[in-house]
């Protein structure tokens, strides 16, 4: 009797659904990589300009004919092959025009100046509060009280544009009063700024968006909402009350901001220090609403209903009740999104009798996220979550498979009998060992990835990620118990309240200590795209091929990449001085100062601060010059007593090696006399790592290889009612050309005024970078990210 029909049908090893999500993505990077690589090359009358909409027009154009064409004949062939392969063809084309109408979309913005406008839109984002930067001296810069909200505009009142408007933009609302809740449309009248396009070496490349500026939360004016929109904000207004209520008065702003974002998606103030430090340990994945937080709800509510003896198509249905009730009460994100998206197809497919396919369901998601957004595919948290997703479904078995057998060996030669023999011991070592694995091959699968996105990298993500899941788990279920019971049970709501922020303050406490733990954050710089590539190719090689010597050759090539990463070869903007060469770069920080100067021998950096920008040190400075290649500054010079001078060096000064910090006598001693403010925490953070401080007078000449630095120190100034001191560098180097005889270098206007060059600063930048030749003539010299000879 044949009973090859009760056989069950082999599973695809790659489902169709991920090889189409793998092509759309595919045809929007080959889009993308193909307008990067024409812009780079010299304008010329034979190049295309792919940025117009003729071209764009055409690539479109062609994309749906080759799409059309493939669906069409899909249908009628039946070898599964060919059909498969037409199929696939077809999504790549779909790719192709997404990434092609979202390269060459325009914003009605894109053509404004500085000027007043009034725009109607959609509130996207729940009001942010201005708490500051996450640099450690942010907390002493002056702001003012001011809220943000990103607005998806519908139109602009006054403005003639052909078509439908549908673009983002930052509006920016002084004072603290309530503003309109997410969801809601609304009417601003501001002062409009175009986006700032500096951008220092290591930078990413973004589709930056301009803001409007308004004076009062009266100039932001509700208008009228459908009957849906108004019951979402409704139900968000309740969960966010209902959460901020539960939470106990004695648990610190920092606590709170992390339930809430760990929980609805809404950041509260307080949540900058803690994103940052989550940042550089590696963690910024427990921060975001993913599908982490998604199974961690419908696993609690699963154990619930198996209690109450529930079936399997009942838990299926409330795992879709929980998907839609979150995504309906947290901030509308695309990590969000994705959550629901699998959580619901997952259920759809236990309630239809069969069981959602990791491979297949996870490239449905994909393919909705994509069609839904294109540029999401450009976004670190998509590559993030679906690299280290794939990984763990196709690498983690291979490998444990593997290992599970040499532990098992190992495993069997311990003098323990009793131990070795017990099933109970073996279940234990078995699921330690794939939880290692799923660990490690997450890490090492995703720091390429972070790395080109970042510029860093942190040893302790790997473990930390596994420590830190029960506390992020039990953070979730008691945040969302909190917002169900608090109105029902409010004891029950407090309890559940005062364990979040417990557990969210363990989090915040363990990446605090794992981002200032020695040989935590390592600052690589920003790699090419190509690097990216290799590395994740060497990776996924070197854990799941099958002989020993391809693994190794795997490693040794990941190896030699990271080596090369961190030496300077494989970053793009990294340079080292030859002989005779010095390069003086200046970072773009706002309204202040960060200058470097290179020879083949020393590194010295004068200042490192800003008045702009309250995180200018971790997400500007320290990125810049990791970029350019710095590991190790033998001196830094601060210049003066001024926070818009000094406002980085706490995070400069934890990235990278300083061998000594360097100041005249008088600015030395207004740190020192100062008794609160910025001054103490500059000098504990020099001495926390044991850094010594040589002072200058006025003329004194140091020494520095090749290079040599004399001290400019000007005259007091008469109307100050303290002298904070002051210093310029004046720096000559002994192989320079007869033509250049010194460099002045100087943070602070004001102290060259004070010491009478004979200069004028350039526009938008209050450094101050002379060359005085021969003849001592002050001239002013623009130079270059290369510096000169």
């Amino acid at each position: 009797m044949d009973v090859r029909g009760d056989e069950p049908a082999p599973q695809e090893r790659w489902p169709l659904a991920f090889r189409c999500a793998i092509a759309m993505a595919g045809g929007a990077a080959i889009v993308w990589n193909t307008r990067r690589i024409v812009d780079q090359l010299p304008d010329e009358p034979t190049i295309v300009d792919v940025s117009s909409w003729s071209y764009a027009t055409a690539t479109i154009t062609l994309a749906v004919v080759v799409a059309c064409t493939a669906s069409v004949m899909a249908l009628l062939v039946k070898q599964r092959w060919l059909r498969d392969t037409l199929t696939i063809l077809a999504v790549a084309a779909v790719g192709c025009a997404l990434a092609t109408m979202s390269s060459v979309q325009t914003s009605p913005f894109d053509s404004m100046r500085e000027r007043p406008v009034t725009v109607i839109g959609v509130v996207a984002s729940a009001a942010r509060m201005d708490d500051g930067g996450t640099d450690r001296l942010s907390k002493y810069a002056i702001r003012a009280a001011a809220q943000s909200f990103v607005l998806r505009v519908n139109s602009v009142v006054g403005v003639d544009i052909p078509g439908e408007i549908d673009c983002e933009i930052l509006v920016r609302v002084s004072g603290l009063a309530p503003l309109p809740a997410r969801g809601m449309r609304v009417c601003v009248r501001g002062w409009y700024e175009p986006p700032s396009t500096t951008m220092n070496p290591g930078s990413r490349a973004r589709r930056a968006i301009g803001s409007i500026a308004t004076t009062s939360t009266t100039l932001v004016t509700p208008m009228d909402v459908g009957v849906v929109d108004s019951l979402l904000v409704r139900v968000r207004t309740a969960t966010h009350r209902a959460l901020s209520n539960a939470m106990p008065e004695w648990s610190s702003a920092e606590s709170r901001a992390l339930v809430a974002a760990m929980t609805t998606g809404v950041r509260l103030p307080g949540l900058s220090h803690p994103s940052s430090e989550f940042r550089a340990a590696g963690m910024s994945h427990v921060l975001a609403i993913s599908g982490f937080n998604v199974a961690v709800l419908i696993a609690a509510c699963a154990g619930v209903a198996k209690l109450l003896r529930a079936s399997s198509r009942w838990c299926a249905i409330i795992a879709i009740l929980v998907a839609v009730a979150f995504l309906a009460v947290t901030e509308p994100d695309t990590s969000v999104l994705r959550a629901g998206l699998g959580a619901g197809l997952a259920a759809i497919a236990s309630i239809r009798g069969g069981q959602a396919r990791g491979l297949g369901t996870l490239g449905l998601v994909a393919l909705v996220t994509m069609l839904l957004d294109i540029n999401a595919v450009a976004g670190a948290g998509f590559q993030l979550s679906y690299g280290v997703v794939i990984a763990l479904l196709v690498i983690t078995p291979r490998v444990h498979r593997r290992w599970d057998e040499r532990t098992h060996r190992w495993w069997l030669r311990i003098p323990f009998k009793r131990v070795s023999s017990s099933e109970a011991a073996s279940i234990v070592r078995s699921s330690i060992l794939e939880a290692l694995i799923a660990a490690l091959v997450a890490w090492t699968v995703s720091t390429p990835i972070a790395v080109w996105h970042a510029g860093s990298m942190n040893g302790w993500a790997a473990p930390l990620s596994v420590i830190t899941m029960p506390a992020a788990a039990i953070t979730t279920i008691a945040g969302v118990g909190a917002i169900v019971t608090m109105d029902l049970a409010p004891p029950i709501g407090h309890l559940c309240g005062a364990v979040a922020t417990t557990c969210a303050a363990t989090l915040s406490a363990t990446a605090t200590m794992a981002a200032s733990a020695p040989g935590g954050t390592w600052c690589t710089g920003r790699p090419d795209v190509w690097w990216t590539v290799v590395a994740l190719i060497a990776c996924v090689s070197a854990w799941i091929a099958t002989h020993q010597t391809s693994r190794i050759l795997g490693w040794f090539v990941t190896t030699t990449l990271i080596v090369g990463l961190w030496l300077g070869p494989f970053r793009p903007f990294a340079q080292s001085p030859g002989r005779g060469e010095v390069f003086v770069e200046s970072i773009a920080v706002g309204g202040g100062a960060c200058h470097l100067i290179r020879t083949n021998t020393m590194t010295v950096l004068v200042d490192a601060g800003t008045s702009g920008d309250s995180s200018a040190g971790s997400r500007r400075m320290v990125p810049a010059l990791a970029a350019l290649g710095v590991r190790r500054i033998d001196r830094l010079v601060i210049g003066s007593r001024s926070l818009a001078e000094v406002s980085g060096i706490p995070e400069v000064l934890l990235a990278f090696k300083v061998g000594a910090v360097v100041m005249d006598t008088r600015c030395l001693a207004a740190f020192r006399g100062a008794r609160d403010g910025f001054a103490p925490d500059v000098l504990d953070a020099i001495s926390e790592r044991n850094i010594p401080i040589f002072t200058l007078v006025d003329k004194q000449l140091i020494e520095l290889g090749n290079m040599s630095m004399k001290a400019i120190v000007p005259p007091p100034n008469p109307a100050a009612r303290r002298d904070n001191g002051g210093l310029l560098v004046e720096i000559r180097h002994r192989d320079w050309l007869p033509i250049v005889k010194s460099v002045v270098v100087c943070g602070d206007p004001k102290l060259a005024a004070r010491a009478q060059l004979l200069t004028t600063p350039s526009p938008n930048d209050c450094a101050i970078r002379t060359i005085a030749d021969d003849r001592c003539t002050l001239r002013l010299q623009q130079w270059t990210i290369r510096g000169w000879k």
